[in-house]
């Protein structure tokens, strides 16, 4: 179909694919960097360059507000976006489970949900459990499916970035053309007790306005936004000027998921070499 190579990164949420979305793809020498879902079904109108870079977290799945569990999603995804771009190869961007759940969790919270971290993570009637979450078995599940497969964790993402760069330049082949924002950052999350705990109270409360009295009354509406009053943006930048101590997110995991949790983490240092 093409002369072009295709390369695909999966990028698990919250392991860093804004950032390499942002500054690192778009900066690579005879790359034709795109994202998001729509643009993956666009081979046959468009010219990429020497090789083309398709990057979505969206194939990874999505966490909540949909009706497959966020394992299904993944699979379901994977299978539809290999059969049609087929790429000769694939990055995916991971994280130890302990600090993705509660990266996971801020960003919940700054799209609107409001459940506490044990609700979240309930197995019964939360948004997503560990099991659909672990990484380890997906990463074997897409080695079997094309011919090389980088993996590179979200720590090393953030603290040695030119290492990261490194490992991208050799994958791909090419070079990056820019090194001037290898340490800029993307997607601000809240830090702190008072940020989580404002945000779940404004979220429940956003809820009940839009289900009991009347949907024009969301507190995320284009109005709020625009003057940055929204309840994510007064707790991402209002509160964030307020000293306060640390977040402590306690998910209630059981012994055996935080077993299942450090194993696949262990797995994949072993396995894949991040």
């Amino acid at each position: 179909m093409s002369q072009f190579t295709k390369i695909l990164h999966i990028g698990f949420h919250k392991t860093g694919t804004t950032y390499l979305q942002q500054y690192v793809f778009p900066s690579l020498a005879d790359v034709t960097a795109t994202r998001g879902w729509d643009p993956i079904w666009s081979t046959t109108n468009s010219s990429p360059k020497r090789i083309w870079l398709h990057s979505d977290e969206g194939l990874s799945g999505s966490p909540w507000g949909n009706e497959q569990s966020y394992k299904e999603g993944f699979y379901n995804r994977i299978e539809t976006a290999l059969e049609y771009f087929q790429p000769s190869k694939i990055i995916v961007t991971v994280r130890p489970l302990e600090s993705w759940f509660e990266s996971l969790y801020k960003q919940y919270l700054n799209e609107g949900g409001y459940l506490s971290p044990k609700e979240f993570c309930h197995a019964e009637k939360g948004v997503i459990t560990v099991d659909d979450c672990l990484m380890f078995p997906k990463l074997v599940w897409l080695s079997k499916r094309v011919p090389e497969l980088l993996v590179l964790s979200q720590n090393e993402i953030l603290l040695d970035p030119k290492s990261t760069i490194r490992k991208i330049e050799n994958f791909c082949g090419t070079t990056i053309t820019s090194s001037s924002k290898l340490h800029s950052k993307a997607n601000v999350s809240v830090k702190t007790a008072l940020q989580i705990s404002f945000l779940r109270r404004a979220n429940r409360l956003n809820q009940r306005l839009l289900i009991k009295i009347h949907p024009r009354l969301n507190l995320y509406n284009q109005r709020a936004r625009k003057f940055g009053l929204s309840p994510r943006q007064i707790a991402q930048r209002l509160l964030a000027r307020i000293p306060g101590s640390k977040a402590e997110v306690d998910f209630g995991h059981s012994t055996q998921d935080l077993v299942a949790m450090k194993s696949d983490w262990e797995s994949i240092k072993l396995e894949f070499k991040v």
